[in-house]
């Protein structure tokens, strides 16, 4: 465990941020896949995550406008085992690392950070197919610190994308591009809408059975157990009390 990890209270976000470690981790080394940054993954956290993935993989390459070759360091190519990242060659991983920060820097402005994961939302879901990420990680909430658990969901999303090869990859970043990240994320919130507005609609179901079987309890209670009636005749204690 690192030095700076800490501990979470949210046995789900917990649970996240271990299954995040345990995909990423044999991939990339930098940045340090700590608890404190996964609790509330920043964007610059989550750049720093991407482009060194793109860096050990070459998924995700050509999303950013970056040119081919980008990442390699004289002419390398984009393998892992060639890029210096988890290989044991640290100085030239270091010179590597510190060329990527030079040639791209992370996004400052929170339009910046926004069209990133649009971008980078989009790219993982077109490579997996599963539109259910473009609903589940909301831009502004990973970007806020709001939903954690989505910006870990990203990463890992992420890392299992990388296992599709270097074709599902350039395959996924022109339709990310063809798209747009104005199509991108118009598509996103409608898509949470409808998910909202099912969920709603699931539980007021789930409210009216309810309500209507208490009513139901209620009507076979009033059937099965006779009340007492009082003819006029009955005495009672009052009565009584007052001869």
């Amino acid at each position: 465990m690192e030095r700076d990890e800490i501990v979470v209270d949210d046995a789900e976000l917990a649970a996240a941020i271990a299954e995040t470690q345990r995909l990423l981790g044999p991939i990339i080394v930098t940045p340090l896949l700590s608890g404190r940054m996964l609790a509330k993954p920043p964007v610059k956290f989550i750049h720093g995550v991407f482009v060194s993935v793109r860096a050990a993989t070459g998924f995700g390459a050509g999303l950013l406008g970056e040119a081919a070759g980008d990442d390699d360091a004289g002419g390398a190519s984009p393998g892992a085992g060639d890029v210096g990242f988890g290989s044991g060659a640290a100085g030239r991983g270091s010179m590597m690392r510190a060329e990527h920060r030079r040639r791209e820097p992370p996004p400052e402005t929170r339009a910046e950070r926004v069209r990133f994961l649009v971008n980078l939302i989009g790219l993982v879901a077109n490579a997996l197919g599963d539109r259910s990420i473009e609903a589940r990680c909301a831009p502004n909430k990973i970007l806020s610190g709001e939903d954690p658990r989505a910006g870990n969901l990203l990463l890992q999303k992420l890392a299992r994308a990388t296992a599709l090869g270097q074709d599902a990859s350039d395959r996924a970043v022109a339709l990310t591009l063809e798209t747009g990240e104005v199509a991108l994320y118009q598509r996103a919130i409608a898509m949470r809408r409808t998910l909202a507005r099912c969920q709603a609609r699931a539980r007021g179901t789930v409210i009216r059975e309810l309500r209507g079987g208490n009513r139901v309890i209620q009507r076979r209670f009033d059937v099965s157990v006779p009340r007492a009636r009082v003819t006029e005749n009955t005495s009672t204690l009052r009565d009584r009390s007052e001869r």
